[in-house]
This record gives C-alpha cells, sequence and structure tokens, in this order.
C-alpha cells in the first residue's frame, strides 16, 4: 500500500483576503515564532510600502497589524521575517539593514515596537547590501543578499560569525537541522525581485533569470 499523505488538506485559512488592497507579486513573506504567525505584503498601489499583520497559529485569529498603508505608521519594501519567542527580525532591502522588534504582551494588544537596527550598507562581515532572505538557526540568525552575493551567519545581536560568498543574488532561505537551502537568481539584470517560490531542487529558466537552489550543509554543534 502507498505510505500515508506527509501533509493533509489545510485545516484553517483566513476568513477573508489578508489585506483589503491587491497583493503585488503577490508577494506574501511569512514567518512563525512565539506562537504567532507574521505576514508581509506589498502594496500594490503603493509598491515601496508593506504592511505585517500578525496571526494566532492556533487558529489564524488576527491579533494586530503594524506598518500600515498610507499611515505614519508605514515601513517600507521589506525583505524576509525571522521570529523568536521575543523579537522579530524583518530584512530591509532599501536600507541595507535588519530591523528588530521586540514583541509585546499580545493580550494587551501591544503592537511589536523597533527596538534596534542590525547592520548598514556596506561589504565588511556584518553589513549587508540589499539583504532578502532571513531564518534561524539556534540561536543564529542567517541572512541571504541580493547584491551582496553573500550568505552570512550572525548572533541574535548582529555580530559576524561567518561570511560565504556565492555568485549568485540570493532571494530567499530557508534552514533545518542539517541544510541551508537558499533560492538565488543568476543572470539577467541587478533588479530587486519578488521572492523566489521554489518547488524542486532542479535549475529553471523563465526566458530572462535563472533560478537555482544553492545547499549548505550545517555542521554538528
Amino acid at each position: 500500500p502507498p505510505p500515508p499523505p506527509l501533509l493533509h488538506s489545510p485545516t484553517l485559512a483566513t476568513p477573508a483576503p489578508l489585506y483589503s488592497l491587491p497583493y503585488r507579486f503577490p508577494s506574501l513573506v511569512v514567518a512563525v515564532g512565539a506562537g504567532k504567525v507574521f505576514v508581509m505584503a506589498l502594496n500594490e498601489e503603493s509598491p515601496l510600502f508593506s504592511a505585517c499583520s500578525v496571526y494566532n497559529a492556533s487558529d489564524l485569529e488576527h491579533v494586530c497589524s503594524f506598518g500600515l498603508w498610507n499611515n505614519e505608521e508605514s515601513i517600507e519594501w521589506r525583505g524576509g521575517l525571522a521570529a523568536t519567542a521575543s523579537r522579530l527580525f524583518v530584512a530591509d532591502p532599501l536600507r541595507h539593514c535588519i530591523d528588530v522588534f521586540a514583541l509585546g504582551d499580545w493580550s494587551k494588544g501591544e503592537k511589536p515596537k523597533p527596538i534596534s537596527r542590525l547592520g548598514e550598507k556596506g561589504k565588511l562581515p556584518g553589513q549587508f547590501l540589499q539583504p532578502r532572505g532571513l531564518a534561524l538557526l539556534d540561536d543564529r540568525l542567517i541572512v541571504a543578499e541580493f547584491h551582496g552575493q553573500r550568505l552570512q551567519v550572525l548572533t541574535l545581536e548582529g555580530l559576524p560569525l561567518q561570511v560565504i560568498p556565492t555568485a549568485s543574488h540570493l532571494v530567499s532561505v530557508s534552514v533545518s537541522s542539517e541544510q541551508v537551502i537558499c533560492g538565488a537568481v543568476t543572470g539577467g539584470p541587478n533588479q530587486l525581485l519578488p521572492p523566489a517560490v521554489i518547488n524542486s531542487g532542479s535549475t529553471f529558466s523563465d526566458g530572462h533569470f535563472g533560478i537555482s537552489l544553492l545547499v549548505f550543509s550545517v555542521r554538528p554543534h
């Protein structure tokens, strides 16, 4: 008999579109941490502005939103997200840095508050050229750079631990206990692109850009 399916049909879904305005690309970036789901999307009408909404992971009940469009709290186009129990990390490709938000008391309706900024524009370790993908590996932050064409490993306070040069524009990163996998763009003009969605390990081309995966092994520690 065939093995039982690994994934089942969706059991939860948001009751309506996450935002009243249409998506751009569409380009959702989702992170899970602290029992919450963080969702970022771009505004089709003002593509340099995005909003982040927070949902309970258990029932997808909306908790709060921040960086609202057409609001003094608007935040410019952000890249990847990563979340711990107490902090949310948001890549900012336009400012070449990573913003850190403190997660407040959800029961009191407290929204995430910016507390620090990691890195700045540059080519040195701990600096960035358009950071796009973020992921957490234990107590380390993995950063994939687009124009920097590097994968960096940092402490959660931004101290650089390792820099791995690549020959590709990195757009996304995902981790497991054994591997770090990056979505990469090769060829074509140097421009901002939506996060890549790759379904297999094969390399393919859309006629303009080559999309590939870069797989890094994780040393046991």
